[in-house]
């Protein structure tokens, strides 16, 4: 079973499970006990909206719900920007106030009870907006990401919400769910978001990658993924790479970009190890 989840992966995870936010599988996550399940109604909810973004969370983070619409707001601004469209219609980013809590919703959601999802995975989304760990408690209840940090907070937000416009955009409705396609998927938010630029290793990943569905697989998939996409934008333009976003798999892209895999392989290899991306 497959389940609907993106998430932002920790530019140095070392895992080599496949990109576990969109596969069914029990994972333990950083060798920890699965947490137990937290009813949501015993945390109420408390919301703010404004310009067609609702921000909801539990009372204990009721005082940042303003400090996270105006970082939800630069995300969608810069997402807009990037893509040179807009992110038509309103959406709710839902901030779960424990670790607990939000593993349980995605048990829910996704009808999976036995999933624990993995310690780095700290968002996810979907057409209807973001769901995500409260940055609180971050230092605690995560692995990989630094919640204290504003500027990585806010690239995490972004890249969700390129996903929605993504899962928007694009005639595969659960679009971001289909693993093969996780290379650009991925790929084209982290870019988007300014995420994974180190360019550390990437060469020597750009030599082992044999097909783009197992791009995902890599170490650091997010880094090798996030240069493809910057091929695409150096190679065919912008706004090309956003008219991909309307493109269902791996093989209408190719189709669109004129190559076949291989070609397209053999072409980013040697753009992304000439110059720093």
């Amino acid at each position: 079973m497959i389940l609907p989840v993106v998430c932002t992966r920790p530019e140095a995870d070392a895992l080599t499970v496949r990109t576990i936010c969109a596969a069914a599988v029990l994972i333990a996550g950083c060798g920890s006990a699965a947490p137990s399940q937290v009813p949501l109604e015993q945390s109420p909810w408390i919301s703010r909206e404004r310009a067609g973004i609702t921000v909801q969370a539990d009372a204990q983070d009721s005082a940042r719900l303003g400090e996270w619409l105006t970082v939800a707001e630069a995300g969608r601004a810069r997402i807009q920007e990037f893509f040179g469209r807009t992110v038509d219609g309103g959406f709710t980013i839902t901030v779960f106030p424990t670790r607990a809590a939000i593993n349980a919703h995605w048990q829910d959601t996704f009808g999976a009870p036995n999933v624990q999802f993995p310690c780095w995975m700290v968002a996810s989304a979907t057409r209807a907006g973001v769901t995500m760990l409260s940055p609180r408690v971050w230092a605690s209840e995560q692995c990989g990401h630094d919640g204290g940090n504003a500027q990585e907070t806010a690239m995490i937000v972004a890249h969700e919400i390129a996903h929605v416009l993504h899962a928007r955009t694009s005639s595969h409705r659960e679009i971001n769910v289909l693993m093969s396609f996780k290379w650009y998927n991925e790929g084209i938010a982290n870019l988007a978001a300014g995420m994974y630029t180190d360019t550390a290793g990437l060469a020597a990943s750009a030599a082992s990658v044999s097909s783009l569905a197992a791009v995902i697989d890599l170490s650091n998939g997010y880094q090798v993924a996030r240069s493809m996409a910057a091929f695409i934008d150096a190679r065919y333009g912008r706004a090309r790479n956003a008219d991909l976003l309307r493109r269902a798999s791996t093989a209408e892209v190719l189709s669109d970009l004129g190559l076949s895999e291989s070609q397209f392989i053999e072409q980013w290899r040697a753009w992304c190890c000439q110059s720093v991306r």
